[in-house]
C-alpha cells in the first residue's frame, strides 16, 4: 500500500484519533471525496486487524506536523526524502519506497541508492519496538492492543513484499532484479 493510499492519507486521521472521530473525518471526506473510498477507509481504520496493516504501512511514531511536513516533500521534492531522518525504521523505509516510485528520469546509479536505502532501513525494523509505538497510538485512540508479536510480524513481511514489488516495478529496478537472477 502506498502512503498516498492508505485510509490514514485519504481520511487525514491520525493513529490516535478515537473511531467516533474517524467516521467524522469519513463523512467529511466524503462530501468532497469519492464517498466509497471514504467509508472503506473508515472500514479498515475501525476494525482493529484491518487497521493493523494501514497503521504498519503508514508512518508509525510520526506526530501529525512531521507526517504534514514528509508528505509535502513526496509529492513535491521527491529526492529530498534521502536526508529526512529521525523517523522509526518502518516510517522511513515507508517514505522511500513511496519516493522510489515517484522518481522519473533518474540514472540508474540514483536509483541503486534508493534501493540500497530502502534495504538498509528495513533491516532496522524491529517488531517489538513497532509493536510499541503502534500500541501507544492504540492506547490514546481507544482501540485494542495489539498483544501478539507474531501479528506484527506478518504486516512487516507483507511490508518487505510491497518493497520488492516496488523496487521490480522501476524499470531500472526491472533490469537490475534480471541481471542478478
Amino acid at each position: 500500500m502506498d502512503l498516498l493510499q492508505n485510509p490514514f492519507y485519504i481520511l487525514n486521521a491520525s493513529p490516535r484519533d478515537n473511531r467516533r472521530r474517524i467516521v467524522e473525518l469519513a463523512d467529511e471526506r466524503s462530501l468532497l471525496f469519492d464517498s466509497s473510498e471514504c467509508m472503506g477507509a473508515c472500514s479498515e481504520l475501525t476494525n482493529p486487524r484491518k487497521r493493523l496493516s494501514a497503521e504498519v504501512a503508514w508512518l508509525p511514531g510520526i506526530g501529525p506536523k512531521r507526517v504534514g511536513e514528509v508528505l509535502s516533500l513526496l509529492e513535491f521534492s521527491p529526492m529530498d526524502l534521502l536526508v529526512v531522518d529521525k523517523l522509526s525504521s518502518i516510517a522511513r523505509a515507508n517514505l522511500l519506497a513511496a519516493g522510489l516510485e515517484r522518481l522519473h528520469d533518474h540514472s540508474a546509479d540514483d536509483v541503486a541508492k534508493w534501493i540500497l536505502e530502502i534495504a538498509w532501513t528495513f533491516e532496522g525494523v524491529d517488531p517489538g519496538e513497532l509493536g510499541m509505538i503502534i500500541n501507544e497510538d492504540r492506547i490514546v485512540s481507544g482501540f485494542p492492543e495489539v498483544l501478539d508479536t507474531s501479528v506484527v510480524e506478518a504486516e512487516i513481511q507483507e511490508r518487505r513484499r510491497y518493497y520488492c514489488q516496488v523496487i521490480k516495478s522501476t524499470k531500472i529496478g526491472r533490469a537490475s532484479c534480471r541481471e542478478r537472477v
